[in-house]
């Protein structure tokens, strides 16, 4: 017989970490597309040198290192 849980609280912590996950892809390639059309101006410092030495590395930097910082802590959140 299947039990029936009344009034048993949802995480949505998984949902949050794919929107932000999702909101930070967004943003890398916004970024990028700006600036290599001309209609964006970084004003990070840092990061607008990285894009000056290499826009793969800006990419890499934007996109794939927050992504993957996300993804292990949704890991190590499901180990907990």
């Amino acid at each position: 017989m299947k039990k029936i849980h009344i009034n048993e609280p949802k995480s949505y912590k998984g949902h949050s970490l794919i929107l932000l996950l999702l909101l930070n892809i967004f943003d890398g390639l916004i970024t990028y597309i700006g600036l290599e059309f001309g209609f964006y101006q970084e004003m990070n410092v840092l990061v607008n040198n990285i894009y000056n030495y290499s826009s793969n590395l800006f990419l890499l930097i934007k996109v794939i290192i927050p992504t993957a910082i996300l993804i292990l802590g949704y890991v190590r959140q499901l180990c907990d």
